[in-house]
C-alpha cells in the first residue's frame, strides 16, 4: 500500500475594483493615449479609432508601441431619458519645451441628442487624430479635452 502524497496549498493575492456612480452622473474610466510614436523627416498622423479603440499610423508617424487607448466614459441616467452629448475643443498636446501637436478628436456614435438605453448605463468613447510633424521634438505630450453629458 502505498502513502498519499501531502497536500500542498499555494495562494496569491489580487486586486478587486469597482466603480458606482450615481444617477445623472459621468465618470472617466480609461484617458485617451496615442501611445508611442518614433518621429521621421516626414509628417504624419496618429489616429485612434472611437468605436475599436484600435490605432493607425499615417506618413511619416511611426506606431513604436506603448498602450495606445481610446478615452471611455460611464454616464448613468434613467432608462428612456434623452440626454445632449458635447465635446470641448480638441487639445494641442504639449512636451513642456515648447512642442506641440494639435489633435481632432470624435466622439463614438457622434455628439448631439441620445436615449439612453433600457440599463440606464451608457459607454461613451472619444478617440481622434494626434497629427505629428517632420523632425516632432522629442517628449512627453500631454493635453486635456471635457465631455459633456447634459440628462434632460
Amino acid at each position: 500500500m502505498t502513502t498519499p502524497a501531502p497536500l500542498q496549498a499555494a495562494g496569491a493575492n489580487a486586486p478587486a475594483k469597482a466603480i458606482v456612480v450615481r444617477r445623472l452622473s459621468l465618470v472617466k474610466t480609461d484617458d485617451l493615449d496615442f501611445g508611442t510614436v518614433a518621429r521621421s523627416a516626414l509628417p504624419g498622423t496618429v489616429v485612434i479609432n472611437p468605436a475599436t479603440g484600435a490605432r493607425t499610423a499615417t506618413g511619416g508617424a511611426i506606431a513604436a508601441g506603448g498602450t495606445p487607448q481610446r478615452a471611455t466614459f460611464v454616464g448613468a441616467g434613467q432608462i428612456g431619458i434623452l440626454s445632449i452629448v458635447s465635446i470641448g475643443p480638441s487639445p494641442i498636446l504639449s512636451n513642456g519645451s515648447g512642442g506641440t501637436m494639435p489633435t481632432l478628436l470624435a466622439v463614438n456614435g457622434g455628439t448631439g441628442i441620445r436615449l439612453f438605453p433600457g440599463t440606464g448605463v451608457q459607454t461613451f468613447a472619444v478617440g481622434g487624430t494626434l497629427t505629428v510633424g517632420s523632425n516632432q521634438a522629442e517628449g512627453n505630450y500631454t493635453g486635456s479635452f471635457t465631455l459633456t453629458v447634459n440628462y434632460l
